[in-house]
């Protein structure tokens, strides 16, 4: 348990670094839930996360009575002054006619309708921006993602502009509506990608925006209903590949874990799971966990008992990270990662107990025979279905296939058993402990 405390907090840790903190808050409250850590010292980080934002009420919930809490009523006067300066921009914007005229792709056309109807001067527009960063602060997310939208239908000024955007997707996470934030996403990745990046200072910049884009979209890759399919593709492209290596190797558990729960589907199985293992491969000197490590031990490996091992230790990760937390992700995560365990032995071993394959992947054998016929028919050509023989064993049947691909698949099996069998004789031939060492000297 210490062990899985220890690489929960590193992983937060790692994750906080590029995360507002409004963002990084609900990864904090998620650690009260389990209950593993000291209530007190997780106050102190909730109130270290929310001391210098407008958050009163949250901080006099925490610390009730606290001499560093604000004074709300000068956030009531600021919040009264915003609503006077603003008052004739949010008039001119409800005007029905004004709605049906303003465009999306036409920033100065939208200036020149509000110029000339209602005589507001363009910098009368800043004001959007700073209310939205106020509400924004006072954690009123609806509210602020209506300022910081409207802003940028009408401002030109490109600086604000994008921090405008990073608030908006911010806002649009915080209150979970994850269908606009994927487009705010995309629109900011857009962004970044079109920036020059000619000069070593613009190529650094656009690193760190990817790094900080990566990590703010993994509220929206496991929370969008193709938030997995969306990470996959992301990374599938080399800008963003070599950002993660780069810059984020820690983000390697849920480009892992978003190939295991897409990958079974898709017609590029075989791919994804090739390009997955290559990388976990790659950054094994730089960041390792379970997730990876299971990885690494099944494809890389072929090492049953160490995979037998990470899978146990894997459903930890799953309970403690934020990201992963989800009971239906878990859920396909654990099927399809049986799935592979199972097929991968049962292409080593041609018959093999089905208590044995069971303990492999972590179920007694009732268990693993409902998992079993809870599978689905073969879904694509790099699945075959299971068959359990009169005698309890497991195998996988051969259907007739071509030469070249009958040579393959027996080359490709070879190898997975001579590596298995290497393993075996290596555990085999180590030195046990001394006994003398056990017993003690009277």
């Amino acid at each position: 348990m210490a062990q899985a405390q220890d690489l929960t907090l590193i992983n937060l840790k790692h994750l906080l670094q590029f995360l507002d903190r409004h963002l990084s808050l609900p990864l904090v409250n998620h650690l009260t839930e389990l209950g593993i850590y000291s209530q007190s010292d997780l106050v102190e980080a909730q109130y270290e996360l929310v001391k210098n934002t407008n958050m009163v009420d949250y901080m006099e919930s925490l610390k009730p009575g606290n001499p560093e809490n604000p004074d709300k009523s000068h956030l009531i006067h600021k919040q009264e002054d915003f609503e006077a300066t603003s008052a004739a921009i949010r008039r001119a914007l409800e005007d029905q006619d004004i709605k049906s005229q303003i465009s999306s792709h036409d920033n100065t056309k939208n200036c020149e309708i509000l110029t000339s109807k209602f005589n507001l001067p363009v910098s009368s527009f800043e004001v959007l921006y700073e209310y939205g960063t106020f509400q924004f602060s006072c954690g009123n997310y609806t509210a602020a993602a209506e300022y910081f939208y409207h802003y940028r239908l009408l401002s030109t000024n490109s600086t604000t502009l994008l921090s405008s955007l990073w608030g908006l997707l911010a806002s649009n996470i915080l209150k979970g509506s994850f269908d606009d934030a994927l487009s705010n996403f995309n629109t900011l990745r857009e962004s970044i990608d079109r920036q020059q990046n000619s000069q070593d200072k613009g190529t650094v910049v656009q690193l760190q925006q990817r790094t900080w884009l990566l990590h703010w979209g993994l509220f929206i890759f496991f929370n969008h209903p193709q938030g997995r399919d969306l990470l996959v593709d992301l990374l599938s492209h080399t800008a963003y590949l070599n950002t993660l290596q780069t810059a984020c190797p820690w983000l390697l558990r849920y480009y892992a874990t978003a190939v295991i729960v897409t990958s079974r589907n898709s017609p590029q199985q075989s791919k994804l799971i090739r390009d997955l293992v290559r990388v976990v491969t790659i950054e094994h000197y730089q960041y390792t966990d379970p997730i990876t490590k299971l990885i690494d031990a099944l494809y890389t490996h072929f090492d049953f008992t160490q995979v037998e091992k990470h899978l146990k230790d894997t459903e930890k990760v799953f309970v403690h990270d934020f990201f992963l937390s989800s009971h239906h992700l878990k859920q396909v995560f654990f099927n399809n990662i049986r799935f592979y365990i199972t097929h991968a032995y049962c292409r080593i071993h041609s018959h093999v107990s089905v208590a044995e394959v069971a303990n492999k992947v972590g179920l007694n054998e009732a268990s693993f025979l409902q998992w079993l016929s809870e599978q689905p028919e073969q879904q694509n050509d790099n699945e075959k279905a299971f068959i359990v023989a009169s005698d309890n064993t497991i195998h996988i049947p051969h259907n007739q296939q071509s030469i070249v691909t009958s040579i393959l698949d027996r080359s490709a099996a070879i190898a997975l058993r001579s590596q298995s069998i290497k393993n075996a004789l290596d555990s085999a031939l180590e030195y046990p402990p001394t006994p003398s060492a056990d017993v003690e000297v009277k």
